[in-house]
């Protein structure tokens, strides 16, 4: 049985739904399900909150290029080495 884009994209959102973003990211990454990775920094000081990263996550990356964009934000960007 084929399964057609709106059933694999409503799959994504109920997967969305049950994961917080650094919970997903990490169940993604260690399934191999990344291609890349794009980091954005912004110049701004934060107070804390949950790492995107979760400890324990290994992640061997290779750089594929770096952007200067608007108001000092950089985007870089990485691919799994692996």
């Amino acid at each position: 049985m084929s399964r057609t884009w709106w059933d694999l994209s409503s799959r994504k959102r109920r997967a969305r739904s049950r994961l917080p973003g650094a919970d997903l990211a990490a169940h993604l990454a260690r399934s191999g399900l990344i291609d890349e990775y794009r980091l954005y920094i912004h110049p701004v000081v934060l107070g804390g909150g949950k790492p995107y990263f979760q400890s324990g996550l290994s992640l061997t990356l290779k750089p594929l290029g770096k952007e200067s964009l608007t108001q000092g934000v950089t985007l870089l960007r990485y691919a799994p080495a692996g």
